[in-house]
């Protein structure tokens, strides 16, 4: 039986534009396929480069208003955070206020497509963009090519 894992989301969802990753993918089966005793304990998953970013980056995930749906865990000692999803973000969020150059992914849920791209355009340019939405055609709207990062 499939759970709705993010119910908050799709109250603000108009024609079908849904920002959910777990319609696509099982996050949890393939969190456990690629890291069976957890990304602490495995060897190919990476660390923080140094404490001082490991530091910035904690610090994001610390200050988040938005609820952690996948890892969250971390070792200042092995400057390790584990790879994280923080759903129900908000445009004030922590995590939405610096590029983050970590394993988190922060889910914002938008109620049409204008309200996005004024989103990124509101904002300084990203370095990505990710559109998560069931209806291909939305995916494939060249409206998000209006975006300033193109």
């Amino acid at each position: 039986q499939r759970k709705d894992l993010f119910p908050s989301c799709k109250k603000r969802m108009h024609h079908g534009i849904i920002v959910v990753l777990t319609q696509s993918i099982n996050v949890i089966t393939r969190y456990k396929q690629f890291y069976p005793e957890g990304g602490l304990k495995s060897d190919s998953f990476g660390r923080m480069g140094s404490l001082a970013h490991y530091k910035r980056v904690k610090s994001l995930l610390d200050d988040t208003k938005g609820d952690v749906f996948l890892g969250g865990e971390t070792d200042e000692a092995q400057h390790y955070i584990a790879p994280t999803v923080v759903k129900d973000v908000s445009s004030a969020d922590a995590l939405m206020s610096d590029e983050i150059f970590g394993p988190i992914l922060p889910v914002m849920a938008v109620k049409d497509m204008d309200e996005a791209i004024a989103f990124v355009n509101n904002r300084e340019h990203p370095l990505s963009l990710y559109v998560f939405a069931n209806d291909s055609a939305v995916q494939k709207k060249s409206e998000f090519n209006c975006t300033l990062m193109g």
